[in-house]
């Protein structure tokens, strides 16, 4: 179990980390959004960012302190599995990289 929580503690800082530089990364392409007014590829994936840094992450790391506090076994008769959290981060991540994939394919 201790082991187990520090995979928890470990993973909460990383996605913490990622996040906090894609958001920083993503200020180009703001600025870009906001100098054209128009909209294209480049939106999806900003909003695809603020959608996983203002609710998917929170809704995460709520969950992940849940299982290091209690323990898988205790959380699973506190509260039902975060399954569709996890699936709807991982589902964003290839939407935003196919988004940013395409987005440089038609600029070039």
């Amino acid at each position: 179990m201790k082991y187990r929580h520090i995979g928890f503690e470990a993973s909460r800082y990383v996605f913490a980390a990622a996040n906090t530089a894609e958001l920083i990364l993503s200020i180009p392409c703001v600025a870009h959004l906001l100098q054209t007014n128009s909209i294209s590829w480049l939106d999806l994936p900003i909003a695809v960012l603020l959608a996983q840094v203002l609710y998917l992450q929170p809704l995460l790391d709520v969950r992940s302190v849940q299982v290091t506090e209690f323990g898988i076994g205790r959380i699973k008769k506190i509260a039902p599995p975060n399954h569709a959290s996890h699936h709807a981060y991982v589902v964003f991540e290839i939407a935003k990289i196919a988004a940013l994939v395409y987005w440089s394919y038609i600029r070039i």
